[in-house]
């Protein structure tokens, strides 16, 4: 049985901080830009996380989300992360927080 593939959903944002802060922002201070009612669950979201693994640095943040194949109702879920309020609109929430302080001050 070959199992199928939904396509991942790949977006970039550029980010006016430095790589070290922007990876911060994105990993530590995750939960602070993340809005609440955003998630899948049926639960409340108490507290949003992920789990940090630097690659080397850059401004420009790449994120591809994939894997959609194994939740049930994997092509709804990525067309929802990929269209109006996905990934895109929250690497806009990630952008103004990254760059409110470059680097861990005011900007």
């Amino acid at each position: 049985m070959t199992e199928s593939t939904i396509a991942p959903v790949v977006r970039q944002v550029i980010v006016h901080c430095s790589p070290a802060h922007a990876f911060e922002v994105f990993t530590t201070h995750f939960d602070e830009w993340w809005p609440r009612a955003h998630h899948i669950c049926t639960a409340e979201l108490v507290r949003a996380t992920i789990e940090p693994k630097p690659d080397g640095a850059s401004t420009v943040v790449t994120l591809e989300h994939r894997g959609f194949e194994r939740s049930a109702g994997g092509d709804d879920l990525q067309g929802g992360v990929s269209g109006q309020g996905g990934w895109t609109d929250l690497l806009e929430l990630f952008r103004a927080r990254a760059s409110a302080r470059p680097d861990g001050g005011a900007a």
